[in-house]
């Protein structure tokens, strides 16, 4: 029986695997956690899906299992991290297929099979995209570097959107606006279309945010700025970058991402 196990901490690792399963096709599926990792790895895995914090961690399940005495046929890793954590991973895989990127639409979309799945390099066999696509959408780029690439832009968008609102937000709470009615204003017409789902600041929307959301922003902050830096680098996303790493290093850790993003910038020296 074919087997597909999932490297993944936490809750995102367990509803892939839920949803894998759901493809009933005789592959066998489980969840490999911080401490059950290496087990998994020596009893043989076909397929690999990592979805780990951080790079370090997808590289050394990423050199195990292709260094186990069956290695995995096909190694995906979900994990958001830089382009160099991820050619440092490819590497490792030496002669197992690998494709590397990251998933979009968070639990809310694993649960409902409508994330998106972004994947750049190792082509995908018909049977092996069938399986992931239990999870949702697969969008596949021809390199490992455009998969990540691909993650960390959208990322980016996430974040730039999210200060964009928050600066908004403040204004019109200075112009005694009710900020209510002001993300009632920008969920109409096309600009405030991406407000309801792309958004980080959730408290006006009745979802408060947690101090894992900023843990998990900041992890990315690095790596985005490094994408950026690999292609000449971008002065106005670094300024936007700043303010947001400024913003939420003030609020960890007991302060939610939204009051964070709401504090006025510091003044320009």
């Amino acid at each position: 029986m074919t087997r597909l196990v999932v490297f993944g901490h936490g809750r995102v690792g367990r509803q892939l695997a839920e949803r894998f399963a759901t493809a009933a096709d005789g592959w066998a599926v489980s969840v490999a956690g911080v401490e059950s990792w290496r087990d998994e790895v020596a009893r043989g895995v076909d397929m690999a899906v990592l979805s780990v914090t951080h790079g370090h961690e997808a590289s050394e399940v990423v050199g195990a299992l292709a260094a186990a005495p069956a290695p995995a046929r096909l190694i995906v890793d979900l994990t958001t991290q830089s382009l160099a954590s991820a050619e440092r991973s490819a590497s490792l895989a030496g002669g197992v297929r690998y494709a590397a990127g990251g998933l979009t639409g968070g639990l809310g979309g694993l649960r409902t099979g409508s994330a998106v799945l972004l994947l750049g390099g190792a082509g995908l066999e018909p049977n092996e995209k069938r399986r992931l696509a239990a999870a949702g959408m697969v969008i596949e780029y021809p390199t490992v570097r455009q998969g990540v690439a691909a993650k960390l832009l959208h990322n980016w968008y996430q974040l730039a959107s999210s200060a964009a609102l928050a600066e908004a937000v403040r204004v019109a709470t200075e112009l005694g606006m009710s900020p209510g009615g002001l993300i009632a204003a920008l969920h109409t017409g096309p600009a405030g279309r991406p407000v309801p789902h792309h958004s980080l600041i959730r408290d006006w929307l009745n979802e408060p945010a947690t101090s894992y959301q900023v843990r998990l922003v900041l992890k990315d902050l690095a790596p985005i700025l490094e994408m950026f830096d690999a292609v000449g680098g971008s002065p106005a996303a670094a300024r936007v970058l700043d303010d947001v790493r400024r913003a939420l290093l003030a609020a960890e850790p007991d302060e939610g991402f939204t009051a964070a993003l709401l504090q006025a910038p510091p003044a320009q020296q």
